[in-house]
């Protein structure tokens, strides 16, 4: 909002200003800080409904669950966060509804740009200036697989929406309003609740790519980091060593520790990945939300493949928060 009475060519203030900062919210490193008594799973979640803004954090209530807070910050008509999404991208942007549609299909799991046009019911070429708006006002951001030599030429270009407020409320807010504001709350939250894991499946890849690239994870210097993908396989973490080796990664939050099956799965797919890349692949790793099985660790240890849950990430985020 700020850039458009400041920066724009219209505004009274353009040409005067005398230096610019983009502010950009905090990184998930420093949550620990702000809630030191709360643990990894909690604040990963809180991190789902505040996406890194200080005044988001602020409406955290630490003593209640994140299913608490956000029956108190979303799911009520007077809530502060009930209505924030749209009332700032109001501010931003004039066709809302057009805008809205298309992020409300993008964060039902529609990512593809043909996939959006077919549930919107337009052809692709309508779409090309609303989502350049999107990306331009850092809602949307275009990924392609971390091996592309080309990204803005790549073909394989998925959209996605780079904040997790306004994932969230685009996925359950916005589509369940009408159930809100007749004072349905607990249809909503029920909803909310049994797709919350899955939604978090997400949340957790985002979180785990981000400390990965910021070095705060792994014992190897990674010069980039992301996810791949083609027609037949996805690998949640792709992260190229300062050595040019591959450590390849899945991050699955579930509710039980994760068993050999999850390991069997990701050398298959490490299997498939070297068949297309010269590169050597170093490490296997698994992120899990609720550990291992005994049966994982041996075979893991025998295999020299990483584990990480979530006692682990939170040691390495207390021994680099400060960094």
């Amino acid at each position: 909002m700020m850039e458009r009475y400041t920066l724009n060519y219209s505004s009274p203030l353009y040409g005067r200003r005398t230096g610019q900062i983009k502010l950009r919210p905090l990184s998930f490193r420093y949550y620990p800080q702000f809630m030191p008594r709360s643990s990894v799973e909690q604040l990963m979640e809180f991190y789902a409904i505040s996406g890194g803004v200080p005044k988001y954090m602020e409406f955290l209530d630490a003593q209640k669950s994140v299913l608490e807070n956000i029956r108190d910050l979303f799911v009520n008509p007077a809530a502060y966060l009930y209505a924030e999404p749209r009332f700032l991208l109001a501010q931003e942007v004039r066709e809302l509804t057009s805008y809205f549609s298309i992020l409300k299909v993008i964060a039902a799991g529609n990512h593809k740009l043909g996939h959006i046009a077919r549930q919107l019911g337009v052809e692709t070429r309508h779409l090309t200036g609303y989502l350049k708006t999107l990306i331009d006002l850092d809602i949307l951001e275009r990924t392609v697989p971390v091996t592309e030599k080309n990204p803005e030429k790549s073909k394989k270009g998925l959209y996605r929406i780079c904040d997790s407020v306004l994932r969230f409320w685009f996925r359950f807010i916005f589509p369940n309003q009408v159930y809100i504001e007749s004072l349905q709350s607990e249809f909503v939250m029920k909803k909310i609740e049994s797709d919350w894991a899955y939604f978090m499946g997400s949340v957790f890849e985002e979180l785990i790519t981000a400390l990965v690239r910021k070095q705060l994870l792994l014992d190897f210097r990674v010069i980039k980091a992301g996810q791949w993908w083609n027609r037949d396989v996805q690998i949640d973490l792709a992260a190229l060593t300062e050595d040019n080796q591959w450590i390849l990664g899945e991050c699955k939050w579930l509710s039980r520790p994760l068993d050999q099956g999850a390991l069997i799965e990701l050398e298959t797919k490490a299997e498939y990945f070297s068949r297309h890349h010269r590169e050597p692949i170093q490490h296997l790793a698994l992120f899990s939300r609720s550990g291992f099985t005994e049966r994982l660790q041996r075979a893991a240890g025998e295999r020299g493949v990483l584990l990480y849950d979530l006692e682990t990430i939170g040691g390495k985020l207390n021994g680099g928060a400060t960094g």
